[in-house]
This record gives structure tokens, C-alpha cells and sequence, in this order.
């Protein structure tokens, strides 16, 4: 277990902190990073639960304080309403990373609007299709993104991302 922990703590997942020093002893927090893949391993135990345990069950069910099972599931951002297995997701997204003067204009823009535009690089925007599956051709320039047969927009035109995606 210890030669666990000090990989999990090399990985940035959990930090070590001391709280008595006679004797020493240290007790083990995660980091934000750690906090970040609970869902992840939440996932990973309902997927193991659902095909791997035996007879007896589950090994472990995590209990909502409402004494309620706890699981992971994909959820609208939004509105909070739960995503079914088929259901596509539809993004286009204002970029940072496209042109140079994007983010000065941005600026502008939000400070006469009621309602502010957040830019995003392609990797922000790419993490709102996680665990989806991206329909061809993936994340790419929203002009860029199946277009008409003879639609030749030049790249100097782009100023946003997007992407539709599956969820399984």
C-alpha cells in the first residue's frame, strides 16, 4: 500500500501532508487533480460492477447522503438533465486560439452584451466531448465541418470550433 500511495502522490493524484510530528505521521488529501478523475473512477467501478462482479455482487456501493445508490452519469451542464446512451451532442464554440486579435475583440464585444462570450482553445472545447464518440471529422474549424461541395472558405474566416458527437 505504501509504494501505492507514493506513486499516487508522484502522480499529482493525492498530497501528503504531515499532522503530528512525534510521532510522525501524515495523512494523505487529494489533490484537484485527484478530485478531477472521481468521475472517472466512478464510471470504472459501475462498468466492473455491471460486468465483472459475481454472484455475491458488488464488492463496494457508494450511498448518497439521502441514503440513495451513488453512480456516474453524463448530465447537461445547463439544465442538468441526465444524457441517454444515443443521444447526439451539437457544439459550436467562439475560439481564442484562431486569430491573434480574437481575445481583444471578445473583450470588446462582452462589454456592450447583456450576456458575455467565453473564448476557448481547441483543447477547452474538445473536453466537453469527452466519453463521446466524435462523428466524422471530429472537432475542427465550425466552416470546416462537412461542407458543401465547392464551399471553399478560407481559414482566415474561422473564428470558432465545433463538433458533433455520440454519447454510446
Amino acid at each position: 500500500m505504501a509504494a501505492r500511495l507514493r506513486a499516487l502522490v508522484g502522480s499529482g493524484i493525492f498530497e501528503r501532508r504531515q499532522y503530528s510530528e512525534h510521532p510522525a505521521r501524515f495523512e494523505y488529501h487529494m489533490t484537484e487533480a485527484g478530485r478531477d478523475l472521481y468521475l472517472v473512477i466512478l464510471t470504472l467501478m459501475r462498468w466492473g460492477d455491471r460486468y465483472l462482479a459475481g454472484e455475491a455482487g458488488p464488492p463496494l456501493e457508494l450511498e448518497h447522503g439521502c441514503g440513495r445508490p451513488l453512480s456516474a452519469q453524463l448530465v447537461c451542464e445547463a439544465c442538468g438533465d441526465a444524457v441517454p446512451p444515443g443521444s447526439y451532442l451539437v457544439l459550436s464554440h467562439p475560439a481564442i486560439d484562431i486569430h491573434a486579435g480574437q481575445a481583444e475583440a471578445q473583450k470588446r464585444y462582452n462589454e456592450r452584451v447583456s450576456t458575455p462570450q467565453t473564448l476557448r482553445t481547441r483543447d477547452e472545447v474538445a473536453r466537453f466531448f469527452d466519453g463521446l464518440e466524435l462523428v466524422p471529422p471530429g472537432l475542427t474549424y465550425v466552416h470546416a465541418w462537412r461542407p458543401d461541395p465547392g464551399d471553399l472558405a478560407s481559414t482566415d474566416t474561422a473564428s470558432a470550433h465545433g463538433g458533433v458527437a455520440r454519447k454510446p
